[in-house]
């Protein structure tokens, strides 16, 4: 499970009740969604908790980007959630099955901002990953955390912490 609040906690922070849940799946099974974006909404009986139908409903449209968060069996077993509270707020989902990061925008798409002066605005996909030793592959990750643009992924497989700076600075 996976909230928004994150250190320092500053009376200015707003108060959100949404949060993302991980769930892996039953040995031999294939969850549709195993990582769920949830709401929060006030109703005159309290507060329910529903799926974001926001980031559903957005699913296959191209011209918006090339993944999304809800495409139909993204995820084997998602192992570890991250959020980048420094205002670009993406979403980190690392899956051990998959041997993967994958990274989103707040809004459910696959990638992060393009570049200044790209020609396109879509998410430039930056999820990566593949079963291995090699500097972009893991083996049943476990853990991953954001801080300062750098993502650290804990690859117990492969007993490292992989470090990863997270920019578009293409040459």
């Amino acid at each position: 499970m996976l909230t928004f609040v994150h250190p320092p906690q500053r009376t200015t922070f707003p108060f959100l009740r949404d949060f993302y849940i991980a769930q892996t799946p039953p040995e031999g099974q294939q969850l549709r969604y195993a990582v769920l974006s949830i709401r929060a909404v006030e109703t005159p009986d309290g507060i329910e908790y529903r799926p974001d139908a926001d980031k559903i409903q957005i699913v296959g449209d191209t011209t918006r980007g090339d993944g999304f968060l809800y495409e139909d069996f993204k995820f084997g077993c998602p192992s570890d959630l991250a959020f980048a509270a420094d205002g670009t707020n993406y979403l980190f989902v690392l899956d051990a099955c998959k041997d993967s990061l994958f990274v989103f925008t707040s809004a459910g798409v696959e990638g992060v901002a393009p570049p200044p002066g790209a020609a396109s605005t879509k998410p430039v996909v930056v999820s990566f990953g593949g079963r291995g030793d090699g500097s972009r592959q893991f083996n049943n990750p476990q853990g991953v955390a954001y801080d300062r643009r750098i993502v650290y992924v804990a690859d117990t497989g492969n007993n490292r912490i992989a470090r990863f700076r997270l920019n578009t600075d293409f040459e």
